[in-house]
């Protein structure tokens, strides 16, 4: 067991917003495993993240207005104003961070 426990100790982390996670404190474990568990349990929100990502998207250019709430509520995107017109969605810093975990997971 001890080689493959020294292994483990030298095997490069694939995931791509954390290369060290035997760096981070336990909150920052904790806020990873719960952006991965929730790109495992909201498959569906990838396409309209990765979209808003190249944003800022028209409201009526969404991918899915109820999958654009969705990442309102976690934070993944805002609503903005762009060019002094209202209406338009963006991805925020944690929207790139977690779509980043999606296409890990889904690559």
């Amino acid at each position: 067991m001890t080689g493959l426990k020294q292994h483990l100790e030298d095997y490069e982390c694939s995931i791509p917003i954390n290369d060290r996670p035997d760096l981070n404190d336990n909150e920052e474990n904790v806020r990873l495993i719960r952006m991965i568990d929730f790109a495992h349990r909201n498959k569906v929100l990838h396409e309209s993240l990765a979209q808003l990502k190249q944003g800022p998207i028209w409201d009526g250019d969404v991918v899915s207005k109820s999958e654009r709430n969705t990442l309102l509520q976690v934070g993944a995107c805002v609503k903005v104003s762009m060019k002094g017109e209202q209406g338009y969605n963006a991805c925020t810093y944690f929207g790139c961070e977690l779509l980043s975990v999606f296409d890990w997971l889904y690559q």
